[in-house]
Protein backbone atom coordinates (compact mmCIF):
# COMPACT_ATOMS: atom_id res chain seq x y z
CA UNK A 1 0.00 0.00 0.00
CA UNK A 2 1.53 3.63 -1.00
CA UNK A 3 0.80 6.55 1.28
CA UNK A 4 -1.96 8.98 0.19
CA UNK A 5 -1.49 12.79 0.11
CA UNK A 6 -4.13 14.41 1.15
CA UNK A 7 -4.30 18.16 2.20
CA UNK A 8 -6.58 19.22 5.50
CA UNK A 9 -7.74 22.21 6.93
CA UNK A 10 -9.29 22.76 10.51
CA UNK A 11 -10.14 25.47 12.98
CA UNK A 12 -7.84 26.09 15.81
CA UNK A 13 -8.93 25.49 19.12
CA UNK A 14 -11.52 23.22 17.61
CA UNK A 15 -12.23 19.17 18.65
CA UNK A 16 -11.63 17.10 15.05
CA UNK A 17 -11.96 13.59 14.56
CA UNK A 18 -9.55 12.65 11.47
CA UNK A 19 -10.74 9.43 9.77
CA UNK A 20 -8.18 7.38 9.21
CA UNK A 21 -8.49 4.20 6.65
CA UNK A 22 -6.09 1.40 6.56
CA UNK A 23 -5.49 -0.77 3.58
CA UNK A 24 -4.43 -3.51 1.46
CA UNK A 25 -2.84 -3.27 -2.00
CA UNK A 26 -6.29 -4.63 -3.43
CA UNK A 27 -7.79 -1.65 -1.25
CA UNK A 28 -9.62 -4.23 1.53
CA UNK A 29 -9.15 -3.20 5.21
CA UNK A 30 -6.78 -4.45 7.04
CA UNK A 31 -8.39 -5.58 9.93
CA UNK A 32 -5.59 -5.94 12.97
CA UNK A 33 -7.14 -5.17 16.40
CA UNK A 34 -4.31 -4.46 17.70
CA UNK A 35 -3.10 -1.85 15.71
CA UNK A 36 -2.14 1.66 17.09
CA UNK A 37 -2.81 4.54 14.52
CA UNK A 38 -0.77 7.93 14.95
CA UNK A 39 -1.01 11.30 13.51
CA UNK A 40 1.53 13.74 13.94
CA UNK A 41 1.31 17.59 13.21
CA UNK A 42 4.76 19.88 12.95
CA UNK A 43 5.88 23.20 12.06
CA UNK A 44 9.05 21.81 9.88
CA UNK A 45 9.96 18.31 8.39
CA UNK A 46 13.17 18.56 10.24
CA UNK A 47 11.54 18.75 14.15
CA UNK A 48 12.07 15.83 16.07
CA UNK A 49 9.30 14.50 17.72
CA UNK A 50 9.22 16.24 20.82
CA UNK A 51 8.98 19.33 19.44
CA UNK A 52 5.62 18.25 17.33
CA UNK A 53 2.53 21.31 17.90
CA UNK A 54 0.22 17.52 18.73
CA UNK A 55 0.38 13.76 18.05
CA UNK A 56 -2.69 11.97 18.91
CA UNK A 57 -3.17 8.17 18.59
CA UNK A 58 -6.07 5.55 18.33
CA UNK A 59 -7.07 2.05 18.68
CA UNK A 60 -8.92 0.35 15.59
CA UNK A 61 -12.29 1.06 16.06
CA UNK A 62 -13.31 -1.32 12.59
CA UNK A 63 -11.47 -3.05 10.58
CA UNK A 64 -8.80 -0.71 8.81
CA UNK A 65 -10.62 2.12 10.20
CA UNK A 66 -9.75 4.49 13.26
CA UNK A 67 -10.52 7.98 14.48
CA UNK A 68 -7.77 10.29 15.51
CA UNK A 69 -8.97 12.70 17.62
CA UNK A 70 -7.40 16.57 17.84
CA UNK A 71 -8.20 18.16 21.05
CA UNK A 72 -8.75 21.93 21.49
CA UNK A 73 -5.87 22.36 23.62
CA UNK A 74 -3.68 21.05 20.71
CA UNK A 75 -4.19 24.09 18.33
CA UNK A 76 -4.91 26.98 20.65
CA UNK A 77 -1.41 27.74 21.50
CA UNK A 78 -1.19 28.48 17.57
CA UNK A 79 -0.88 32.11 16.10
CA UNK A 80 -4.04 34.00 15.31
CA UNK A 81 -3.02 33.45 11.78
CA UNK A 82 -3.57 30.71 9.47
CA UNK A 83 -0.21 28.39 10.08
CA UNK A 84 0.14 25.49 7.83
CA UNK A 85 1.40 22.09 9.65
CA UNK A 86 3.52 19.03 7.99
CA UNK A 87 1.39 15.84 9.32
CA UNK A 88 1.29 12.38 8.75
CA UNK A 89 -0.71 9.30 9.90
CA UNK A 90 1.03 5.91 10.73
CA UNK A 91 -0.15 2.79 11.81
CA UNK A 92 1.70 0.37 13.54
CA UNK A 93 0.84 -3.26 13.31
CA UNK A 94 0.32 -5.77 16.24
CA UNK A 95 3.06 -7.71 14.22
CA UNK A 96 5.43 -4.33 14.81
CA UNK A 97 4.85 -3.42 10.76
CA UNK A 98 4.73 0.55 10.70
CA UNK A 99 3.13 1.97 7.69
CA UNK A 100 2.76 5.46 6.60
CA UNK A 101 -0.46 5.76 5.60
CA UNK A 102 -1.24 9.40 4.69
CA UNK A 103 0.68 12.40 4.55
CA UNK A 104 0.18 16.25 3.60
CA UNK A 105 -0.32 19.66 5.18
CA UNK A 106 -2.79 20.98 7.74
CA UNK A 107 -3.98 24.34 7.72
CA UNK A 108 -5.15 25.68 10.94
CA UNK A 109 -6.85 28.64 10.32
CA UNK A 110 -8.07 31.04 13.29
CA UNK A 111 -10.48 30.69 14.93
CA UNK A 112 -13.10 33.94 15.16
CA UNK A 113 -14.72 33.16 18.53
CA UNK A 114 -12.40 33.55 20.91
CA UNK A 115 -14.37 32.23 24.53
CA UNK A 116 -16.12 29.13 24.46
CA UNK A 117 -20.39 29.23 24.55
Amino acid sequence: MSANEVELTMIRGDTVVFQATFTDDMNTPVDDPGATYRMTGKNQLGDPDSAEVFTVTASQSGPGVASLIVQPSMTRPLPATPTTLLYDVQVTESSGRITTIQFGTLTVIPDVSITTP
